[in-house]
C-alpha cells in the first residue's frame, strides 16, 4: 500500500474555503487568490490523503459526499492554529487589530495611549475593505461596522456609528445644499460599492439618490472620503471619519443612519491576561469616543 503523505494546512484551508462558499469563485474571493490557485490547492490535497475530494461538474465543482463529513474536522483545525497563533502573539506582546480602511488615523490617539500603559504590548493594525477574518487568524481582534453573528467570536457593543454628508468645500460652491439639505436632487453623489453597501446606510443613500446623478461607487471608506474631499461629490461618510476630515464640511447636522458599531474577538484570546487588559481598554476606548462616533454636533 502506498504510504499517503501528510497533508499540507495550507491545502486543507481552500477546501475549508470551498465548503463554506459553495463555489471556486466565491472561495477564491473569500481567501483573495486566484481560481486556478484553490483548483490547485485542492487537487494536492486529493492526492496526499488519496480520495476525492469534489466532484467536477460542467456548472461547478461540489464536495463528496466523504468531504462533508471531513469538514468539522477541518473546522477544528483551524480553531487550533488560531488559538495557537493567539496564546503566541498573548504572550509575546503582539496583537493585530482590525479596522476598516479610513479608521486608522482616527484610532491612532487610542493606540498611543495603550502603548503608555502597556510597553511591552506591540499593537499591528490590519487596515483594509474586507472584514479580517478572525476564525482563519488573520486578526485577533477587529472593529465592526456591521452585526456580528459568530458563535466562536466574543463580541461588545462599542456604541453606534453615525453617518452624515459630506463634501468637499469647492464642490458646495459649485452646487449649493437644497432648501432641505438631505435632499440629493441634482447633486452629484458618491454612491457606496461592496463592503460598504451596508443595509441601514445604503438604504438610505439609495431612496435620497433617485433624481441625483450617481458618478461613481466606492468600496472602501479611504476612497469615498478621498474622492469626495477632491470635489468628486456628495458622500455619506461615518461621522467619525467625516468629520475628522479637515478637506470636509458636513453638510447637516443630522445624523441620517446609525447602525451600530462592534469590537469582536476570538473567545480563546482573553483566556489570556494581556488579552482581556488589550479588549477592556479597547472597548472602554470606542465607548468614551461615543460622540464622534455617533456624530453628535457640538
Amino acid at each position: 500500500m502506498r504510504q499517503r503523505k501528510q497533508p499540507h494546512w495550507n491545502d486543507i484551508c481552500p477546501c475549508l474555503a470551498l465548503a463554506r462558499a459553495g463555489g471556486l469563485s466565491a472561495a477564491a474571493r473569500a481567501m483573495g487568490v486566484r481560481h486556478s490557485t484553490v483548483r490547485r490547492r485542492i487537487d494536492a490535497l486529493e492526492h496526499a490523503v488519496g480520495l476525492r475530494l469534489v466532484h467536477r461538474r460542467a456548472q461547478g465543482v461540489v464536495l463528496t459526499d466523504a468531504t462533508a463529513k471531513l469538514v468539522p474536522l477541518a473546522v477544528r483545525a483551524e480553531r487550533a492554529v488560531a488559538a495557537f497563533a493567539t496564546a503566541a502573539q498573548a504572550h509575546g506582546g503582539d496583537l493585530r487589530l482590525a479596522v476598516p480602511s479610513g479608521f486608522a488615523a482616527i484610532l491612532a490617539p487610542f493606540l498611543v495611549d495603550l502603548g503608555v500603559r502597556y510597553p511591552d504590548l506591540a499593537i499591528t493594525l490590519v487596515v483594509g475593505n474586507n472584514p479580517a477574518d478572525l476564525r482563519a487568524g488573520e486578526a485577533d481582534i477587529a472593529l465592526r461596522m456591521v452585526a456580528v453573528r459568530d458563535p466562536d467570536l466574543l463580541v461588545r457593543r462599542v456604541g453606534a456609528a453615525g453617518w452624515s454628508l459630506y463634501a468637499s468645500p469647492a464642490s458646495c460652491a459649485d452646487h449649493p445644499a437644497n432648501r432641505d439639505p438631505v435632499d440629493l436632487t441634482g447633486h452629484r453623489v458618491i454612491g457606496l460599492h461592496g463592503v460598504l453597501d451596508g443595509p441601514v446606510a445604503a438604504r438610505w443613500l439609495d431612496a435620497h439618490s433617485r433624481q441625483s446623478d450617481v458618478v461613481m461607487c466606492a468600496a472602501s471608506m479611504a476612497d469615498l472620503a478621498e474622492t469626495a474631499a477632491q470635489g468628486l461629490g456628495v458622500a455619506l461618510l461615518p461621522c467619525m471619519l467625516g468629520d475628522a476630515a479637515k478637506q470636509l464640511e458636513r453638510l447637516t447636522p443630522l445624523v441620517l443612519a446609525r447602525p451600530p458599531a462592534f469590537l469582536a474577538c476570538r473567545r480563546d484570546l482573553v483566556a489570556h491576561a494581556q488579552g482581556r487588559r488589550v479588549v477592556h481598554a479597547l472597548v472602554a476606548a470606542m465607548r468614551s469616543a461615543g460622540p464622534a462616533l455617533r456624530g453628535d454636533v457640538r
